[in-house]
């Protein structure tokens, strides 16, 4: 197996300290409603070919004591015509608010990587969340659950039971910066050294009141990687997130 995929959505959970959701930074919660898409894309030519490109797409609803969460994010890379990178992460999760700061979700994940030789994951999975900060403008959640994966990896089809758990921080530092910081992580309770870790952090940087900068990097580690691949892989990248 390769990501953490059932467990935490990459989304915002903080509401605006502001009361003109114009002047806010892109990551404000809005009752109803709210998506947001982002692109990276670098490029390089000469000595050596280079490519590199990120999609990704975020839609949230909020109601009083429920939340809806979907993310897709696609990412491509290649030097000197030779793939480096082809992954696509589908996750989306279901959250029943039973107390202002506790929750129970629901989640479904997806993974395809060919780098990392995985064909497919699907990580259905149930948690338990609560916020052990939950400000207007800082949130700092807990949750754990189990989950169970379908995989087929480096040719190699399974299935197994697992527990999953996650950390997300936010804080939005001003009007127009927010920050965000996730880990995550997956285990396989029959062997013990199957298990994964997932780490995000991204910066954003409001331009307008639909665009902002955004720079992230992510780790993802993983204990029992298909064969030829490596067991961890970091990221960085910097590009434009749209509000609409």
């Amino acid at each position: 197996m390769r990501y953490s995929l059932g467990s935490y959505p990459e989304d915002d959970t903080i509401t605006s300290q502001f009361p003109d959701p114009a002047d806010n930074g892109p990551e404000a919660i809005q009752d109803g409603w709210t998506s947001n898409a982002a692109l990276t894309l670098t490029m390089a030519d000469g000595n050596s070919d280079n490519l590199n490109t990120t999609l990704s797409y975020d839609t949230t609803l909020r109601r009083d004591t429920r939340e809806f969460f979907l993310r897709a994010n696609y990412s491509y890379a290649e030097a000197d015509n030779t793939a480096s990178a082809d992954s696509l992460i589908i996750r989306t999760q279901s959250n029943k608010l039973i107390s202002d700061k506790t929750y129970l979700g629901a989640g479904f994940g997806f993974l395809r990587d060919d780098i990392a030789e995985i064909d497919y994951q699907l990580t259905p999975a149930l948690t338990l969340g609560h916020y052990f900060i939950k400000k207007n403008h800082m949130t700092l959640s807990f949750e754990v659950g189990p989950g169970y994966t379908f995989e087929k990896a480096g040719g190699i089809t399974d299935d197994y039971f697992t527990i999953i758990a996650g950390e997300k921080f936010i804080w939005e530092i001003s009007q127009r910066i927010t920050l965000k910081q996730s880990i995550t992580g997956q285990i396989n309770p029959s062997n013990a050294d199957d298990y994964n870790l997932a780490a995000d952090i991204s910066l954003d940087t409001g331009i307008t009141e639909r665009l902002a900068w955004r720079i992230a990097a992510s780790w993802n580690f993983d204990n029992t990687p298909a064969a030829n691949s490596d067991k961890d892989d970091i990221t960085l990248s910097s590009g434009i997130t749209v509000k609409f």
